[in-house]
């Protein structure tokens, strides 16, 4: 079964915050990237994984959210590594915890926006993406997330590569701010509505941001401002 079929059964409980888990185990908030420790300190990551697992996860997040040449401050090449690395450990711990009780973990390869102030083109943007994507589907993680982006034009060709590539399941999820708007200033509504008419998005929802605010709260102060 997949990851797609199970969610029309069942709810998924996925993990969350790998990297303030990290920096508050280790202490290295806000010094050091938690990506680097996938190549640097892998046994770290991999204790974090199967904590989460053992604490009742369904979804795993590799350790990548910040895994891109601006953020690692390295080339292509280094980010590639590091993101294979990420997730066999990943799926070291899914196979090692689910053993126990026979449940299955499934692995999303998770993708963060590249920094607003990299200095990189659309065009390299979307290079770079497409190449993450790729690496993560050739190692077998069961779907991608795009996770915490403000916008969805620069996503649009790359799931379309990913999905003609190999048609591994993608998730899109977007932050906004207590008022429902994101900082390219899109509300969520507009955020739904260009992932709703997109063939190639499986899965859509919004991340960070709003903190415990509901959808209700963010759709009420969209009205009103409109």
């Amino acid at each position: 079964m997949n990851i797609l079929e199970s969610l029309r059964d069942k709810l998924l409980v996925a993990d969350g915050a790998f990297g303030t888990c990290y920096a508050g185990m280790y202490g290295e908030r806000g010094t050091v990237a938690p990506e680097l420790a996938n190549m640097r300190h892998p046994e770290r990551v991999l204790e974090i994984h199967k904590e989460y697992v053992k604490a009742g996860a369904g979804l795993i997040r590799t350790n990548t959210f910040a895994a891109n040449t601006a953020s690692l401050d390295a080339d292509m090449d280094y980010v590639i590594s590091n993101v294979r690395a990420a997730v066999k450990l990943a799926k070291q711990a899914a196979d090692g915890e689910a053993g126990t009780d026979h449940k299955k973990v499934y692995i999303a390869g998770d993708i963060g926006p590249i920094p607003a102030d990299a200095g990189l083109t659309l065009n390299e943007r979307v290079s770079q993406y497409k190449l993450l994507g790729e690496a993560m589907q050739d190692m077998g993680v069961d779907i991608i997330w795009f996770e915490t982006f403000p916008e969805f034009n620069v996503l649009e060709p790359v799931v379309k590569h990913l999905k003609a590539r190999k048609n591994t399941p993608v998730m899109v999820s977007f932050c906004v701010n207590q008022f429902g708007y994101s900082n390219c200033g899109f509300s969520a509504r507009a955020l739904l509505s260009q992932v709703a008419g997109n063939q190639y998005v499986d899965c859509v929802g919004f991340n960070c941001g709003v903190g415990p605010v509901s959808y209700t709260h963010l759709r009420a102060h969209e009205t009103a401002a409109n």
